[in-house]
């Protein structure tokens, strides 16, 4: 129920720009807080707002290497012995990765019945197209996104190391924390959105 399989870029393309999310309501943070917490997941994975980052070209998917995200070619991936999905989305009753990165692999982890139980939530409340999990940086605890365009016009996916707080209305991702007896959500990566239905450029 959780695949790191390559997707097409046709498919991913089809995601939701950033400009079309918002953030969850609080009760629904706190209830898939509450399931990442139950099944000891809240270490290392969260949630995020399902978002693209640009339109990728060329069969290509988005591959996260350190803080940056690369449209990358699946010829150019195929050496790399331990690629794995960094975010999933549900898509056909599987939470399908849509974007990658070169790593360990923490899928047999992930118990089915906490698989099942996310997949139930996001179907009753209709979030399928809006929350995806994500394995949050372990290395720095809070990130800013944004885009850059390199010379030859392909759009890299950028994230920022930042101590300043982000916003509410800025924020695309959350880890869970828990305290005194209680779930609290905390704010690990945000993107100031912009006009055109993309992240702001540096």
């Amino acid at each position: 129920m959780l695949s790191s399989t390559l997707i097409p870029n046709s498919l991913y393309n089809s995601l939701p720009t950033i400009e079309e999310q918002a953030p969850p309501s609080d009760v629904h943070l706190q209830e898939l807080g509450k399931l990442l917490v139950s099944h000891a997941l809240n270490g290392y994975l969260g949630i995020s707002l399902l978002h693209r980052h640009s339109l990728l070209q060329d069969q290509s998917i988005l591959l996260h290497t350190g803080l940056r995200g690369t449209p990358t070619l699946p010829g150019d991936v195929r050496s790399l012995g331990n690629l794995k999905g960094a975010s999933f989305f549900l898509h056909d009753g599987v939470f399908q990765a849509f974007e990658y990165e070169e790593s360990t692999n923490i899928e047999d982890n992930i118990q089915l019945a906490f698989l099942e139980k996310f997949a139930e939530y996001l179907k009753l409340h209709g979030l399928e197209r809006k929350i995806a999990l994500s394995k949050f940086d372990l290395e720095y605890p809070k990130l800013m996104e944004h885009c850059e365009e390199d010379d030859t016009g392909v759009i890299t996916h950028v994230c920022k190391v930042t101590d300043e707080n982000i916003s509410q209305a800025e924020a695309t991702e959350w880890k869970f924390d828990w305290r005194d007896g209680a779930v609290v959500p905390v704010i690990t990566r945000g993107c100031a959105r912009t006009s055109s239905g993309d992240h702001k450029t540096k």
